[in-house]
């Protein structure tokens, strides 16, 4: 069983996954994808994980969506939300900078 956010990391999940309470909780219950699946996302689903509930509630932005490094952009993905990226992970995303 995965015990740390930086397991869930390397396994390939966003960041605001691997410290989400939806996502833990339903890997307490032995489930493989988190309890919100269906609903949250981030920017490669055009959301900005709008289900997110944990310690970084209100300051997503600050933190890269993909690694968690420091946020050196913000995007708007399509549903209006903001997501932080860093200038790394910025050519993951279809946009030409920041806002």
């Amino acid at each position: 069983m995965l015990s740390r956010p930086e397991e869930l990391l390397k396994k390939g999940f966003a960041f605001p996954c691997t410290v989400c309470a939806k996502m833990w909780r339903a890997l307490d219950r032995g489930a493989e994808v988190c309890e919100a699946s269906m609903t949250c996302g981030g920017p490669m689903m055009g959301k900005s994980f709008p289900d997110y509930e944990g310690v970084l509630n209100g300051s997503l932005v600050r933190f890269c969506f993909r690694c968690g490094r420091q946020a050196s952009k913000l995007v708007s993905p399509p549903d209006g939300g903001y997501i932080g990226v860093c200038d790394e992970h910025i050519k993951m995303l279809d946009v030409s900078g920041g806002l």
